[in-house]
């Protein structure tokens, strides 16, 4: 399932996105994985459209049928990984996060068009505490 939090509930070097969505898979042993991809104003994101095209005020979960998620997911795969917890309750402990370090584009009018529905369904971001965070440099990426 995926799932989207407005504004993002990741930063990176400090700074909030308007938009984050989260992909979240689990094991056949429960073990839970979440990809986090962080979108920033830009040019019109197709899949984040079919999304938008679905849900409604107040719903909190809706059925899309099958949706092509390519332009959710950066060119690059070079992401951020640290070993936390979901962000919604039960607020479980080890949860593999993977957050993309490339941004995704949205038009302001979709991210308008999505605040307006879901503004305020980030969880603020918490202390690190002890935990450490990994970074993995896509080989086909840029250094930026």
């Amino acid at each position: 399932q995926f799932h989207f939090h407005a504004p993002s509930e990741h930063t990176i070097n400090g700074k909030h996105y308007p938009v984050e969505v989260h992909f979240v898979h689990k094991s056949q042993d429960g073990r839970l994985a979440v990809i986090g991809v962080l979108f920033q104003d830009g040019k019109e994101n197709k899949g984040f459209q079919d999304v938008l095209d679905h849900v409604k005020a107040g719903q909190k979960n809706t059925k899309v049928g099958i949706l092509d998620i390519t332009s959710m997911i950066p060119v690059h795969k070079s992401y951020y990984h640290y070993l936390g917890s979901l962000t919604t309750p039960p607020l479980s402990e080890n949860v593999e996060w993977y957050v993309m370090k490339e941004v995704v584009e949205a038009s302001p009018e979709q991210i308008k068009a999505f605040q307006t529905l879901y503004s305020g369904t980030n969880r603020k971001v918490q202390p690190l505490h002890q935990r450490v965070v990994l970074y993995h440099q896509d080989q086909g990426a840029a250094q930026k």
